[in-house]
């Protein structure tokens, strides 16, 4: 179907007409005086861009984020396209029927108006088109407008795929408008429920809509059960350009409008001959007074030492199931204190808002007499043998409470029982485990003092990576299988882009095997955090096959075990101690001691991801069965329920299915404020800049420099190309992989013991980390050079050539 008439629409037909034909569509159906109109559909723009191959010339521009690239590609591709068999005599057949004359064509976006973003100016719209060229003309400019680099930046930035998104476009006519404006049903600029806002100017309003001029301002009070006007102001004109009576006639209407849409709306309209029209509405996403999280508190230093620890693993807010995640991580730190000595006061007093916003918060101790035997507690610490703990205990017992068993026909009832089974023994081995973390971390404090005395404080951090090499751990067993992997696959690449992005699937019988037998050892890995709503690599296998693509164009495995600098370095600080009586011995035990607790630390996050893993797999479970009982929207909604309320659903208290579409609406609301707030702190943490250097921590030595590719999350992992320099916001052990195709590393957080640092030292690679705000700090495919000693990274403003690889330097 290539036209639609406006009041066929509905809001059923997003997909068919966009955002703005769904909504226009909407408001006729409630006899709202809407300009007559019809839709060219997303059907006909498809058939354009497949006869014209859009998409095969904008994928190496979308890949690579060339957002210019792909504005001008689409706009020459369009400009000359040939509409499709009978779409044209359609058009204009239906623009005769609608009268011919002026007409007002407007893009409707498939991505616009959704939640938490309107794409308002994001596409063109075209007023006063006149006659069957300019028609054509205004048609595809609209098609192209979908391209535009404003466009694409703004559903990057908002997570909106591009190749899943369509237009429509909207051809309504004329109003030969005397005045209009913007009527908003609640106060967004007071965030004031009690009031709506109306702005009008004379003509066309496109120069307040613009800004380029103030108009006519009426503020509504809707508190009574009747609207009045209670504020006015004169716009730049200094003469009224519309009259009360219309401007009470808008408020009527903007209610009807919200009371149907179920949330306040931005409305545009037009006044004409005494009648007021409206030409389309949008919710309002930005009312910041509608979410308000509690106030931030003052942290103590045990909060900021557990905090510090949070930022490198948790980039991203919790959704609410992910508060199980919180409670687990929190409760390991908040055991180990109890352990010392100190007393916390009950953690479940405060709203269930409070509660989410602060779930990494830890009650604040008070200390008790029990840390009189501190010393004593730390010594039984430091002398045990946790990775025998680990291996003989806990290791098997997640093993066998964590296997992957069939859920499809499990009964609500068992389906409970293994949630609660396997969130316990989460819960307890972190616990436990969290001593030994903690046992690692003094370790490293007391070593450091040795390395200051034998070194230096400049030197002693490098020599401290330098006593971490050649380690064994199970994140190097996962390197290793994931390049023995790429050689079988540089066969491949084809189908391993395909599989990457969503597109195909891996066919080769052989190689899916290959794939199979990795997943079944390694697919409990996390991905970009231990978050039960970030998928690990059996739930979605895609951040895998990018990274293999990246290994299959390298010609060796790049990872060598560096065992001889450690040792170098370990005698040469043994020597420099043995003039301070007792320093020498001391020494060799303590870096013994931390290599053990380093492999311990490694081996035992990796099994721990298996309850992830299977938590994972009842959330999932849940969220299909949910689902299809018409209480979640999508199976994804699933994680906007507190792990508490899924028991109870599981339970059978389930709610209405209205009572649970607002519960979620409203917790995505909050999920967004939440995340604002948390990403500002990661702008107000660590690290200097200076004009064109950046400074962080010194992580991994050498010198490298090279084009920046800015990673910000798996779904950019298929980026990376050999001799890149990784920048992005964080990484953890399933990361890694990719230091093997990276000429040097820069992160946002961590520090020279961080999982990144120790990978990059173990292939040699410079590596700079806590560089706040480096991946805005820095554009995509710009040259930097990344200096491993200082710990500095310097920005040049040159753009690096797509062939270009990175290098290792010898000097600045």
């Amino acid at each position: 179907m290539n036209i639609l008439g406006l009041e066929e629409a509905s809001g059923r037909m997003l997909g068919e007409v966009g955002g703005k034909g769904a909504n226009l569509g909407e408001m006729l159906s409630l006899g709202l005086p809407v300009p007559p109109g019809f839709c060219v559909t997303t059907d006909a723009y498809r058939r354009v861009i497949e006869a014209c191959r859009l998409m095969e010339r904008l994928e190496e521009p979308l890949r690579r984020r060339n957002w210019r690239a792909c504005s001008e590609a689409a706009q020459e591709c369009l400009a000359s396209a040939g509409l499709p068999e009978g779409l044209s005599r359609e058009l204009l057949d239906a623009y005769h029927r609608l009268g011919g004359g002026k007409v007002a064509v407007r893009s409707s976006a498939t991505a616009e108006d959704l939640s938490g973003a309107t794409f308002a100016g994001q596409q063109e719209t075209f007023l006063n088109v006149e006659g069957e060229v300019q028609l054509l003309d205004a048609l595809r400019s609209c098609w192209a407008s979908m391209w535009s680099e404003r466009a694409l930046d703004y559903r990057d930035r908002r997570g909106v795929p591009h190749t899943e998104t369509a237009i429509g476009v909207v051809i309504q006519r004329m109003v030969p408008a005397e005045s209009a404006g913007v009527l908003f049903t609640v106060d967004p600029v007071r965030n004031d429920r009690g009031h709506m806002l109306v702005e009008a100017a004379a003509g066309l309003g496109e120069a307040l809509v613009s800004g380029q001029t103030a108009g006519e301002v009426f503020r509504l009070d809707r508190r009574g059960h009747a609207l009045k006007i209670a504020e006015r102001g004169d716009g730049d004109s200094g003469r009224p350009v519309i009259g009360d009576a219309a401007v009470l006639e808008l408020g009527r209407l903007g209610l009807r409008l919200e009371q149907h849409f179920g949330c306040p709306q931005d409305v545009e309209f037009a006044c004409s001959a005494g009648r007021v029209y409206l030409l389309q509405t949008r919710a309002i996403t930005t009312l910041s007074g509608e979410i308000r999280l509690p106030a931030e508190k003052r942290l103590s230093p045990i909060q900021k030492f557990v905090m510090g620890k949070v930022t490198e693993r948790f980039p991203v807010p919790p959704k609410p199931l992910d508060v199980i995640t919180a409670r687990i991580f929190i409760g390991g730190s908040v055991h180990v204190f109890r352990q010392f000595g100190f007393i916390f006061p009950g953690t479940s007093s405060g709203s269930e808002l409070e509660q989410w916003a602060e779930a990494f918060r830890i009650p604040n101790p008070r200390p008790s007499a029990k840390l009189l035997g501190l010393p004593a507690c730390i010594s039984e610490m430091l002398s045990r043998n946790w990775a025998a703990w680990w291996e003989n205990e806990y290791r098997r017992k997640l093993e066998e409470i964590c296997a992957p068993v069939p859920l499809g026909g499990m009964p609500e009832a068992e389906l409970l029982a293994r949630f609660e089974r396997v969130t316990a023994a989460w819960m307890e081995t972190m616990e436990e485990r969290a001593k030994g973390t903690f046992a690692m971390n003094i370790a490293e404090r007391l070593l450091k003092v040795h390395l200051v005395l034998a070194l230096g404080p400049r030197r002693a951090d490098e020599a401290l990576g330098d006593l971490l090499q050649d380690l064994g751990t199970r994140t190097t067993d996962v390197n290793q299988a994931m390049w023995e992997l790429a050689e079988a696959a540089s066969r491949r690449l084809e189908l391993l882009e395909q599989a990457s992005e969503g597109t195909g699937e891996i066919t080769d019988e052989a190689f899916r095997t290959m794939l199979e037998t990795f997943m079944q050892e390694y697919g409990h890995r996390e991905g970009m955090t231990w978050y039960l709503s970030t998928p690990v690599w059996r739930k979605d296998p895609r951040p895998v096959y990018s990274i293999l693509r990246g290994l299959a164009r390298l010609d060796s495995y790049p990872f060598a075990a560096r065992g001889e600098q450690y040792r170098e370095t370990r005698e040469r600080v043994r020597r420099k101690l043995r003039y301070l009586p007792g320093f020498s011995s001391r020494f060799s035990r303590l870096a013994d001691r931390y290599r053990d607790l380093q492999v311990f630390e490694e081996n035992s996050h990796f099994d721990l991801t298996r309850p992830l893993a299977a938590l994972q797999e009842i959330a999932g479970e849940c969220g299909l069965r949910f689902h299809r009982a018409g209480l979640l929207s999508e199976p994804e909604d699933i994680y906007y329920l507190f792990g508490e309320e899924l028991t109870g659903w599981l339970s059978g208290s389930l709610p209405e299915p209205e009572e649970a579409r607002l519960l979620l609406e409203r917790r995505k609301r909050i999920y967004r404020e939440m995340n604002n707030r948390w990403q500002a702190r990661f702008l107000e943490e660590g690290g200097r800049s200076a004009g064109d250097k950046l400074e962080g921590k010194a992580a991994s030595a050498g010198m490298a420099r090279g084009r920046a590719r800015i990673i910000l999350s798996e779904k950019d992992f298929h980026l990376m190309e050999p001799g890149d320099i990784l920048v992005c916001p964080y990484t953890n052990p399933s990361w890694t992989p990719l230091f093997a195709s990276a000429a040097a590393v820069v992160t946002e957080t961590g520090n020279a013991v961080s999982h990144a640092a120790i990978v990059a030292r173990e292939y040699g690679i410079p590596a700079v980390m806590g560089v706040p705000g480096v991946t805005r700090q820095i554009a995509d495919g710009q040259e930097i050079v990344v200096d491993g000693n200082a710990g500095t990274v310097r920005r040049s403003a040159a753009k690096v050539p797509v062939a270009a690889a990175g290098k290792q330097m010898t000097d600045a």
